[in-house]
């Protein structure tokens, strides 16, 4: 197996990270991907993009959601809930809501 180089295999776990995240938080999968794909690998310009995008939306959709205002709500973790913990990291804490 050919080795990768150290800022490779972080950003490919960076993107693992991402997409755990995003299916925890119910993001769909195609604004998942969008999210990898375009917006993290920078072919996408975020800025221009986000005026687009209706206020209150709590991520980046895909251009076909956007297109047809496929929004979600997304889940919010519980600080008590071991499987948000594990799924977010211990140190995701300070960012889950308190009670």
């Amino acid at each position: 197996m050919k080795k990768i180089d150290k800022e490779t295999e972080e950003h490919l776990a960076d993107m693992i990270t991402y997409a755990i995240r995003g299916a925890h938080s119910e993001i769909p999968n195609c604004c998942i991907y969008f999210w990898i794909l375009y917006i993290r690998s920078f072919t996408v310009d975020i800025i221009e993009y986000r005026k687009a995008i209706p206020k209150g939306t709590e991520y980046i959709p895909c251009p076909k959601c956007l297109k047809e205002k496929n929004f979600v709500k997304i889940h919010i973790c519980d600080r008590k809930n071991p499987i948000c913990i594990r799924m977010m990291g211990p140190d995701s804490l300070s960012i889950i809501p308190q009670e």
